[in-house]
């Protein structure tokens, strides 16, 4: 009878060391940030139709006060005037990013304009391939129009 509940004893024991080996491995591996997912994501603009992000891209050079840029094409059929675009860190509730001065306030049906913020927690300190998420917002009145339009996007992008 006592060799059975040894044999049962050592085999608990040497599954058990295997799993507390594969556990710490596996935690070794987090800390590292080998199994960190925002590496892995892909960088993403999207507005709502009507709007489309051609290109963006997000830096920590010292030497501009620009953190993001971002080009958006107006398709919405008309040209878009008083033309405010902001971006939220994080949420809607997140930091503002501080739209630089010379922000176009229009843009003509099929054309693209550049956009540029100072973002407060992208600096020269931030790390490149940081991940970095917003929340944009973008609101316009179409030309012959009186009222005022908002669309909002997400903007998903690693620091370069």
């Amino acid at each position: 009878m006592k060799e059975k509940g040894q044999a049962a004893m050592e085999f608990l024991m040497t599954y058990g060391w295997a799993i507390l080996v594969v556990l710490i491995a596996i935690g070794a591996l987090a800390y590292f940030g080998v199994l960190s997912p925002g590496k892995f994501l892909p960088q993403s603009c999207t507005l709502a139709p009507g709007f489309a992000c051609d290109d963006f891209k997000i830096d920590n050079v010292v030497s501009t006060s620009d953190d993001l840029t971002i080009i958006v094409r107006n398709g919405v059929g008309a040209t878009a005037n008083s033309v405010i675009f902001t971006v939220n860190e994080n949420t809607a509730t997140g930091p503002l990013c501080i739209a630089a001065a010379g922000n176009p306030t229009s843009i003509a049906e099929g054309n693209a304009a550049t956009f540029t913020w100072n973002c407060p927690s992208v600096d020269d300190t931030t790390a490149q391939g940081t991940r970095f998420k917003g929340i944009s917002s973008l609101t316009y009145t179409l030309t012959g129009q009186t009222l005022s339009h908002t669309v909002t996007g997400d903007l998903t992008a690693r620091i370069e």
